[in-house]
Parts: structure tokens; sequence; C-alpha cells
């Protein structure tokens, strides 16, 4: 059933291996998902991949852009709320400087960051990413038959400058409900 090295096969894969159970994969994949938020300075709930560099401290982070699900309307973040992925632009890919001659001008003892969106040649050559809604990416069988469980998940397929032929998922896990999820209440949240 395809390549191992296409965001098609990977859905039919987990589709398999959770036997259709969407419930069964969002609480195995919630098993794994270690908290965000505080992994480091400027972390938010939505950074779903960060890259730590090896020449500065300065920290390359992945963030879902997300919408509220009632008023379509752009969230700061999904923590707390039902949302759904902005399809037009799902990804948000950006510099969080730690770590900069302009900081080291200020001595005293505060912490110091900020956000820089990513340049062109960042964008082009080393750090970015695209993504589309995985049923663009599925045959129409697959649709037929994957397409409703998918659907749950808000699925994307991601596409890394770096890692062109190394597909990853995207999916936003629907809450669970009446519980604890990654160790935090997480009733009705959109993570």
């Amino acid at each position: 059933m395809g390549n191992p090295k296409d965001a098609s096969f990977l859905v039919h894969t987990l589709y398999e291996q959770c036997k259709g159970d969407a419930t069964s994969l969002n609480r195995l994949l919630r098993q794994r998902v270690s908290p965000r938020g505080n992994r480091f300075e400027r972390d938010t709930p939505d950074t779903f991949l960060y890259i730590e560099r090896s020449k500065n401290r300065n920290i390359v982070a992945y963030a879902a852009r997300l919408l509220d699900a009632v008023t379509q309307k752009s969230v700061s973040s999904g923590a707390g709320r039902s949302c759904i992925m902005d399809h037009s632009n799902p990804v948000h890919a950006y510099f969080i400087v730690l770590e900069s001659a302009k900081f080291k001008e200020n001595q005293e003892n505060v912490v110091m960051s900020e956000i820089k969106e990513l340049n062109f040649i960042e964008r082009r050559l080393a750090y970015g990413c695209s993504a589309k809604p995985i049923c663009r990416t599925m045959s129409d069988s697959m649709k037929e038959g994957i397409g409703p469980w998918l659907k749950q998940f808000d699925t994307h397929a991601l596409t890394y400058v770096a890692l062109p032929g190394h597909p990853l998922l995207l999916l936003l896990l629907p809450p669970l409900g009446g519980g604890t999820e990654n160790g935090a209440e997480a009733e009705g949240t959109g993570q």
C-alpha cells in the first residue's frame, strides 16, 4: 500500500494500527506527546516542533495556526478552547532569538528574547515548511474509507525544506473530555 515516504501511507498505517478507532489513536498520541508550553523560553502549547541550534541558543519553532471552531477567527493559542486549523496557512515557522548582541549590551539580569520571522533564504533553503490538507494527497478510494475517521484530526501533510523526502503528519487532537490529558486538565481544549 504505497510508499513509506508518502503522507497517505502514514495515514493508512495509523488507521490500520488503531483499527479505525479515533479515540484510541487520540489517547495513544496524548500518552506520547510531552507537555508543551515550558520546554524553552517563549514556548507555546501550539508549538509542535522545535530545532535547537548548535551555534547559539536560538530556536527555530513551528507552531500550528488555529482558528476558533465557532467564530473562525484566529486565536493566539488553542489551549482551553475548541479550534480548527487555519487551512490557508496552517504552520507558523519562526526564530526565538535567545542570544543576540543587542541582549549582551543590556546587562540587567532580565531574561530577554524576541520572536523573529524567518527570512526568504531561511524559508527557502533551511527551515521552511509547507503544509496541505492530507485529503488532497489521498486517492478517492482512500478518502471514502479513511476520510471520515481522518476528518476528526484535521490532518495536514507537512514537508520540510531540509527533509523533502520525509513527510510528517500534523494532527489536531480533539478533546477527549472528562479527565486529564498529558497531566493537565484538558476538557474543551483544541490540543
